[in-house]
């Protein structure tokens, strides 16, 4: 959607970073509550490369081309 149209729409302009790599995750959930959290050095790797990413672009880290075997 254009931001001219947006606009028109009265809505909130839209701004998004994506970050993806690939790696070993771990999944956490505190007692009763259905919400999970992921964390292992993937997750950190991806914040990082969120921190320096321009406004509404998409990065691909090293790691989704290299073949690994755990």
């Amino acid at each position: 959607m254009h931001y001219s149209k947006l606009n028109e729409e009265k809505l909130a302009s839209l701004n998004y970073r994506i970050s993806a790599d690939y790696g070993r995750v771990e999944i956490a959930r505190a007692g009763n509550l259905r919400a999970m959290t992921l964390f292992g050095s993937t997750i950190n790797i991806c914040a990082k490369m969120n921190a320096k990413t321009p406004p509404n672009m998409i990065v691909i880290g090293e790691n989704m081309y290299t073949c690994k075997t755990f």
